[in-house]
């Protein structure tokens, strides 16, 4: 019933509907998982703004979940969720230094990006820092 509501949310231009119901593909819940229709959902709500789109089309990309694996694209997207405040983009860009996905791999440049994923309180960056002394 929830993807009824989101439809009809999304049909009225609502930018959070459209990303649950990419969230929804996204993750396999009351539908069965579908990337391609999650990239499309999140795509949309992107368009109008919405910053957890944003993130979650560089997720996709850095797995390659429904579009081909693009560490590139991944930071592309990261960074304008980034550029937006959002702690989980930050992060990621975190790791994808840490990893040396798609860029240089600089713990130090890492560390600069969990610092600040950490300020905007992000507990994932928060346990890297303290894994890496920090």
């Amino acid at each position: 019933q929830a993807m009824q509501w989101y439809q009809k949310a999304a049909a009225l231009g609502d930018d959070v509907a459209m990303y649950d119901i990419g969230y929804m593909y996204d993750t396999a819940q009351g539908v069965t998982q579908d990337y391609s229709q999650a990239m499309q959902w999140y795509q949309k709500a992107a368009d109008k703004g919405n910053v957890w789109a944003l993130t979650n089309i560089g997720s996709l990309y850095e797995m390659g979940h429904g579009v081909p694996l693009d560490y590139g694209q991944a930071m592309q997207w990261y960074q304008k969720a980034a550029d937006k405040g959002d702690d989980v983009a930050v992060d990621d860009i975190g790791w994808l230094y840490a990893d040396g996905h798609g860029v240089t791999k600089n713990l130090d440049t890492a560390i600069v990006w969990w610092k600040k994923a950490a300020a905007l309180g992000n507990q994932d960056a928060i346990d890297a820092l303290k894994k890496n002394g920090q």
